[in-house]
């Protein structure tokens, strides 16, 4: 059993702290049983190694794997801001490429190809010194009056001269160029207004002491600077009012200008050179009164329903937008018998969807997964050691039995889902504690219907809440000399993002 736990912090170590060198290895799997002082966690700590003990099935890597990472790639203007706009010439892009494998003298390519306004070009660096245990490679993209999304794509060896493994060597990302561009104050986007208009005010981030720029206004009855769509604009300086890069304008609208819908445009213009900034555009809602009502309007869903993505939805019924309902198999297994392949078939398995959350052949104990109401990613994940002789706090489980009737009686909402597996003398802890009991009543409440059965030498699995009525929940369950039990359960979760897309408020530089 030691060694069986030992194999599971081994892989709980480099797979939660991403440890690849042998030695922290090692190290962090073998502290806890250093620290428990007992005879056995000493001898375990002195004795067991990865190398050449057969018992430890450790993939070593032999071979050179280069991998990209998304988290990995810096993209900032040559003086480290993160934010680019259009004025700026260039942005420096750098991105990381980390060793999965073995080190190699062999010179790496890294290939970016940039999009940018459905035009791609592609740029390769050489990494002459090859690849040990990370390496820089470093790009320019030109940004220059390139105001808009630009996307990256990023390819280690592309002409395959490693030989590693390709399925982790390419990554894409993005990042957006801002237009020059007012920065609004008031009034706010959606506000409702009357005819006497609004007290307008904006900041000029573009202007200098050198350089100072017109700043132009205009009130339209849609998103243009035509003639036929011009309500009131700025006619001369003695309109617009500047204090410092704080800039006001208040005209008043004209009496025949219908209630609804009009829009704020706000700009900058060069006057040495007549370049123009990006418009800002606010779009606004004229009601009928005597004060200015600069709130923020309420805006039917209805109107957006023509910009959802196939992630989102609109109620009619209740006048809502909503993320759309998606399914997704929730797969439990548990053995109390150890099986003929744990690589293909481990003792205790717990997944959602396509993720696996648990999958080890270290069974001792109730392992616990919370899910809320809508998120597949669970909000907690616990492993109780409710054995009869059960380890330390510090072998890294999250309490005895009696912290596990806490959990499930205390920290679980009356909304949330719980998945649980055990097997084997999982339970023995309650009966030695005293609180077999307690834990049955508990189980009846998430729904359980084999509440009663569970004893050593047990496989089973539930999917279950609080509130569910007993011998309702998913579950299955087998005592020796049966051991495998695993149940399939589809499940509603909504999903993870949606977009809408509204009038456009920008953008502007932040300030």
């Amino acid at each position: 059993q030691t060694i069986s736990q030992l194999h599971y912090v081994m892989h709980e170590v480099m797979n939660l702290g991403r440890r690849r060198d042998i030695g922290s290895i090692v190290y962090e799997s073998k502290i806890p049983f250093a620290m428990r002082g007992d005879q056995d966690g000493i001898n375990t700590a002195m004795q067991y190694c990865i190398l050449g003990d057969p018992l430890m099935k450790i993939r070593l890597d032999t071979a050179v794997d280069a991998r990209l990472d998304a988290r990995d790639v810096v993209i900032a203007t040559p003086d480290g801001a993160t934010q680019i706009t259009d004025e700026d010439d260039i942005a420096n892009v750098r991105v990381r490429v980390n060793s999965a494998g073995i080190g190699t003298t062999t010179p790496l390519t890294v290939r970016m190809r940039h999009t940018f306004a459905g035009v791609t070009d592609s740029t390769d660096v050489t990494l002459t010194d090859g690849l040990c245990l990370e390496a820089i490679a470093a790009f320019e993209v030109a940004v220059k009056d390139k105001a808009g999304e630009h996307l990256l794509t990023f390819i280690a060896d592309p002409y395959g001269m490693l030989g590693d493994d390709v399925s982790d060597n390419t990554i894409t990302t993005s990042f957006t160029v801002l237009p020059r561009s007012l920065l609004p104050v008031q009034p706010v986007m959606h506000a409702t207004i009357t005819r006497t208009g609004a007290h307008v005010r904006v900041i000029d981030p573009i202007s200098t002491v050198d350089d100072p720029q017109d700043i132009h206004f205009a009130y339209t009855t849609s998103r243009s600077l035509d003639d036929t769509a011009i309500i009131v604009r700025s006619s001369s300086a003695d309109d617009v009012i500047r204090r410092g890069s704080v800039i006001d304008w208040q005209p008043a609208l004209p009496a025949t200008v219908p209630t609804g819908p009009i829009w704020l445009a706000a700009w900058a213009v060069d006057p040495k050179t007549e370049r123009s900034s990006a418009i800002l555009w606010i779009p606004l809602m004229v009601i009928d009164g005597d004060n200015v009502v600069d709130t923020l309007a309420s805006i039917p869903a209805s109107r957006l329903v023509s910009t959802l993505n196939e992630n989102t939805a609109f109620d009619s019924s209740r006048n809502v937008i909503e993320l759309k309902r998606i399914t997704r198999q929730i797969f439990l297994r548990s053995s109390a018998i150890p099986t003929a392949n744990l690589a293909e078939q481990p003792v205790l398995e717990m997944n959602v969807g396509d993720v696996t959350y648990v999958r080890n052949p270290f069974y001792r104990g109730i392992n616990l997964i919370v899910l809320g109401q809508h998120d597949t990613v669970p909000r907690a994940i616990r492993r109780y050691d409710t054995w009869k002789d059960p380890l330390p706090p510090e072998a890294g489980h999250d309490g005895f039995s009696s912290d596990c009737l806490k959990f499930l009686r205390d920290s679980v909402g009356a909304q949330e889902r719980v998945m649980f597996a055990a097997c084997n003398e999982s339970f023995t802890g309650f009966y030695q504690d005293g609180n077999i009991d307690s834990l049955r009543s508990i189980l009846k409440e998430y729904g359980s219907s084999f509440a009663d059965s569970l004893r050593e030498l047990s496989s089973w699995v539930m999917f279950g809440w609080k509130g569910r009525d007993p011998g309702t929940a998913d579950e299955a369950w087998k005592g020796y000399p049966d051991s495998m039990v695993t149940i399939t359960v589809p499940v509603e979760f909504s999903e993870s993002a949606g977009t809408i897309i509204g009038q456009v408020f920008g953008p502007a530089r932040v300030w």
